[in-house]
């Protein structure tokens, strides 16, 4: 796992293409901004299935990953 500091306003690029922004920090809370293409799917990791988690750690369960974010629900985050 690569571990940055980074401060409200500073972001991070991921494979160029996909930025993660750092908008604010308040009270131990960070708020980010993801841009990323259309095709690439970003998901909180508490909405994942169990059999989506198993996959991210590495375990060989080959039948849990079958299909990792078919059947994830999918959630506009709008709060501000």
């Amino acid at each position: 796992m690569l571990v940055l500091t980074r401060r409200a306003g500073e972001s991070v690029v991921i494979a160029g293409e996909i930025e993660v922004k750092i908008l604010s920090i308040r009270k131990g809370v960070a708020r980010l901004g993801i841009e990323a293409p259309a095709r690439v799917r970003v998901l909180r990791h508490e909405v994942l299935t169990p059999e989506q988690v198993a996959q991210l750690e590495g375990t060989p369960d080959r039948a849990a990953m079958a299909s990792p974010v078919e059947n994830a629900p999918r959630f506009d985050d709008n709060e501000d």
